[in-house]
């Protein structure tokens, strides 16, 4: 009996576990419009999705682990494809963060190279499509999907955001924004959001003919998530339309750290990995 009543006071004494947070989960990736790419490493893949012939680059971690996530990057008008990725830094991040990312390919038929004016139907299959796809061959965590751009890349990202909050843990938009170009729709689910632009010197196009201020689109933005309470850090590096020399790690140190449905670290307190510039609104 002395045993047991020991027993029972050190049970006493001992704190209980915190519950689990009740997280919705994103839901699970339906089947494929079309085929999916024989990915097995680095290099350039073909498959069809919406009845269309796509194409994306893909980096592998050179070490493959459990848990995998994946981020969506989206280039430029103009951009092959291949610059954003090396600016960025995608083969080394890949490997630093164990991240499948994939990097996919406009089509020729569209001058601005995504959908955003258009309804984006083609690009919104292939991103459902390749989510579809990695899940099925590969350990990919659905509470990690990250997506990120440059200009027409960014936004795209923003219509991204705005129709696929649903399954994005947090999104970064390089030269990125809504009004007047893109359309502000109210997002179905809570995004943290990092918004970085060149300040008013941050244009692309011909004046008189067609001009994105995207001081002018990021800030509409802004105002727009911050009026529905949406957590979101800007980043103003006053360089004009061009990436800042530290966007490799503002990608890294922005978008992994975030979980689908949890609270961002970046909700209070230091602005731990991001540059000077960066301000929480």
């Amino acid at each position: 009996m002395r045993h047991i009543a020991v027993l029972a006071l050190l049970a006493a004494c001992v704190e209980p576990e915190p519950e689990a947070a009740n997280v919705t989960p994103p839901p699970l990736p339906q089947a494929p419009s079309g085929t999916c790419p024989a990915i097995d490493s680095d290099g350039r893949y073909t498959f069809e999705s919406n009845g269309r012939e796509r194409e994306v680059f893909v980096y592998m971690p050179s070490q493959i682990a459990p848990d995998q996530p994946v981020l969506f990057m989206w280039y430029g008008v103009g951009d092959p494809g291949t610059i954003l990725p090396r600016v960025l830094g995608a083969r080394a991040m890949s490997d630093e963060q164990n991240a499948i990312i994939v990097v996919p390919q406009s089509l020729d038929e569209n001058p601005l190279e995504w959908g955003f004016l258009n309804g984006g139907e083609d690009d919104l299959a292939m991103f459902d499509d390749l989510r579809s796809c990695l899940y099925r061959d590969f350990d990919v965590d659905l509470s990690r999907i990250y997506s990120t751009g440059f200009s027409g890349g960014g936004l795209w990202t923003t219509f991204l955001t705005m129709n696929r909050s649903d399954v994005l843990a947090s999104v970064l938009m390089f030269s990125g924004g809504t009004e007047p170009i893109v359309e502000y729709n109210r997002l179905e689910w809570d995004i943290p959001v990092l918004l970085s632009w060149g300040g008013s010197g941050d244009t692309w196009g011909q004046a008189g003919l067609f001009e994105v201020e995207f001081e002018v689109t990021t800030l509409d933005l802004q105002a727009e998530l911050m009026e529905d309470e949406h957590l979101v850090i800007s980043c103003n590096h006053d360089l004009g339309h061009t990436l800042p020399q530290s966007a490799g790690d503002m990608v890294s140190n922005w978008l992994f750290p975030h979980s689908f449905g949890v609270a961002s670290p970046f909700t209070e307190g230091e602005l731990t990995g991001l540059p000077d510039f960066c301000e929480r609104k």
